[in-house]
């Protein structure tokens, strides 16, 4: 019943109906703690999934309180120094950064970073996620040459191959790079790296 559940309001936050997705995610949430315990591990599935959905709905603060329940669920499960407890925690600063408290979200981030550093390799396509989620932050926070050498880490990558053209971070690096030379009045440079982000943009369509 969990997983038929939970599948159920993944379809439904896919057709935008969220709220029965959100009403099919509690259901296998109530379910899986009744059954398994409330920080059993097949309680956190839902619980970041309902938290996704509240996030979606910008209700900011039952968002952050299920992603802590879920990352500590995740800590106890695997340890600490864990890539879906990486996870976990990119998706906790995003909600935080949401509200506005960048200082907590970039420790967040950089704490996600350096698991997936450690455990996965800088090679890795989930590290791409991390330094461009990052290099928003820091553009968000006028932190604009910061930013800069958090999107040209991603670049590199794609130069290297460790990620491709489809790779969504590939584009997202890209414009965050462009946007970022233009505030610093490169714009010769960033003109160049915005057209590559709609090529490759495009080509997905």
């Amino acid at each position: 019943w969990v997983s038929a559940l939970t599948a159920l309001g993944d379809v439904q936050q896919y057709r935008g109906d969220l709220a029965s997705a959100e009403q099919s995610q509690r259901r296998a949430l109530a379910i899986a703690s009744a059954y398994f315990g409330a920080e059993s591990a097949e309680a956190a599935t839902p619980l970041n999934n309902l938290a996704v959905i509240l996030g979606q709905r910008e209700q900011w603060t039952d968002a952050e309180s299920l992603q802590r329940r879920a990352l500590r669920i995740t800590m106890q499960r695997l340890g600490a120094r864990h890539p879906d407890v990486a996870a976990s925690l990119n998706s906790l600063a995003s909600t935080v950064q949401s509200q506005g408290r960048l200082v907590q979200a970039e420790s967040l981030f950089h704490a996600a970073l350096d698991i997936r550093l450690a455990t996965l390799g800088r090679n890795h396509p989930e590290v791409a996620w991390s330094y461009t989620n990052l290099g928003w932050l820091l553009q968000e926070a006028n932190r604009c040459a910061e930013a800069v050498g958090m999107a040209d880490s991603v670049i590199a990558m794609r130069t290297r191959g460790d990620i491709g053209d489809d790779h969504p971070m590939s584009a997202s690096a890209l414009v965050l790079s462009g946007q970022c030379l233009t505030a610093m009045g490169r714009s010769r440079v960033a003109v160049g790296q915005l057209r590559e982000a709609l090529r490759l943009r495009r080509a997905m369509l």
